[in-house]
């Protein structure tokens, strides 16, 4: 046992957000963490890291276990090339280095006797750098970086320069590189293309230590995970198998419970019945007392709770452009003083029976995103001209979230900004749709889980009236239902 969870509950306020969470992880444990957005996931892994003490319950450790945990926020040291950031988690490794340089040195200034003694040092340190695997490292990290999709090139690159989701690849390397004991993984897959993906879910299944990962990826769970962990109103329940074998175990249990709850409360009823009618009957009063005392003792099966909320919106009908949406002559952008396209040619148009849905395919970094912003006007292309047509109104959701969203603002006025003079009202009656409710609508962005922020990020998108829109990466970090 790596790692054991007992009766593990937190609550924030009046709000309890975990409730007697058991979670065991062993060497062979690959767990998939799903539940809705704001189902305590992201609190669970915290837990677990460390990063959350006022919790009631136990964590119970192995003696010098090792947890790494992939966030949704890269931490890069700006002004760091890829290779030395991918070099900086071999703390020890580095530690090592420092005193090998610092010995030799000095070897030239010192005696004789001093010299055996350094000498001697200068050997442990080469000693402990083999055993720890210090002269493989460069093979180590170019297997890695080349199956992430980096070239041995880029090595050089500062990784501030590097486009978002390439600093996610970054971040994720640098998890995998340090091999822990468990590794924790919120939305490994966001932000990789189909290539990463493939490489990732390898690496992952023949992986000789525990894994838990937060995925609403069913692909990648079905591929990697042997089981399910499911956070449900701060409730956790295990499954055995992938995703698909989750679904049906989950619907299969919901209608057993069912079927069973229901058949009870007809005995229940009957019984009650019974009881009542002849509780003063001379005859049957033993009868009755007995059936009484039964019902008494009978343990009561609750019939599964009400499926969760689920977001319900529709755009609202917004003024039609004329038929040509968008013409775009001779498009170039270049980044480094290399193309990522040249002479691109594209004519929209609207139908209304038909309306175009286009689908923008490419690797990272190939220039998807550059191109919408682009299209927003924040970007300006090398050569060519974008003109759209009359009455087009753009609504643009962003690959990452906090470009479009101040983290600074509550929910509240978030939309409220981006909307006419409106009611208080009617703005938390969208919210509402949106499954922000109560109090929560004064919780700042900051404070949002990243399907939070993409969820407000819809509702921002909505309200602003587009009949155009360009979506980046729409699907990451929402839960399944949010999904479809």
């Amino acid at each position: 046992m790596l790692l054991e969870a007992t009766k593990l509950s937190v609550n924030f306020g009046q709000k309890q957000v975990l409730k007697d969470v058991d979670l065991k992880i062993t060497f062979r444990s690959r767990i998939g963490l799903i539940g809705v957005n704001g189902a305590g996931k992201s609190t669970l892994l915290k837990c677990l890291m460390g990063e959350i003490t006022n919790y009631q319950g136990s964590i119970n450790k192995a003696d010098n276990l090792q947890i790494r945990c992939l966030t949704q926020n890269p931490e890069l040291t700006p002004g760091n090339t890829l290779e030395e950031e991918l070099y900086s988690v071999f703390t020890r490794i580095n530690e090592l280095k420092q005193q090998e340089e610092a010995i030799s040195l000095q070897l030239a200034e010192l005696s004789q006797d001093e010299m055996e003694k350094a000498l001697n040092d200068l050997n442990s340190v080469h000693e402990e750098l083999s055993r720890i695997g210090a002269y493989k490292l460069d093979e180590k990290i170019g297997r890695m970086i080349t199956g992430l999709g980096f070239s041995l090139d880029q090595l050089k690159h500062p990784v501030d320069k590097f486009s978002g989701g390439w600093q996610m690849r970054i971040n994720l390397a640098k998890v995998l590189l340090q091999e822990a004991d468990i590794i924790l993984m919120d939305e490994p897959t966001n932000h990789l293309d189909m290539e990463a993906c493939e490489w990732l879910e390898e690496f992952l299944r023949t992986y000789p230590k525990g894994i838990v990962v937060v995925s609403h990826d069913r692909r990648f769970l079905d591929e990697v995970i042997t089981e399910i962990a499911e956070l449900e109103r701060g409730t956790l329940t295990p499954y055995h198998g992938n995703y698909s074998n989750y679904v049906e175990q989950r619907n299969a249990v919901r209608e057993h419970l069912g079927s069973a709850a229901q058949r009870q409360q007809k005995f229940i009823k009957e019984q009650m019945d019974f009881v009542n009618k002849f509780r003063a009957s001379a005859r049957k009063s033993t009868q009755a007392k007995s059936r009484e005392k039964q019902l008494a003792k009978l343990e009561v099966i609750e019939a599964p709770k009400s499926e969760m909320k689920k977001l319900a919106f529709k755009f609202p009908l917004a003024e039609p452009s004329g038929t040509d949406v968008l013409r775009i002559n001779g498009l170039a952008k270049s980044f480094e003083g290399k193309y990522l396209y040249r002479n691109v040619f594209v004519e929209l148009e609207w139908n209304k029976e038909k309306p175009p849905r286009v689908f923008i395919l490419g690797a990272n970094g190939c220039g998807k995103t550059t191109l919408f912003k682009m299209l927003m006007g924040t970007e300006k292309p090398d050569e060519g001209t974008i003109d759209f047509g009359n009455k087009v109104q753009l609504g643009y959701y962003a690959q990452h979230q906090l470009q479009v969203l101040d983290p600074n603002k509550t929910i509240l006025k978030t939309l409220e900004d981006d909307m006419p003079p409106t009611p208080v009202g009617e703005i938390r009656g969208i919210l509402g749709r949106f499954l922000f409710t109560g109090e929560e609508v004064f919780k700042n962005v900051a404070e949002l889980s990243g399907g939070e922020k993409a969820r407000l990020a819809i509702a921002k998108l909505m309200v602003s009236g587009p009949n155009t829109l360009l979506l980046d990466e729409p699907t990451n970090h929402l839960d399944t239902n949010t999904q479809e």
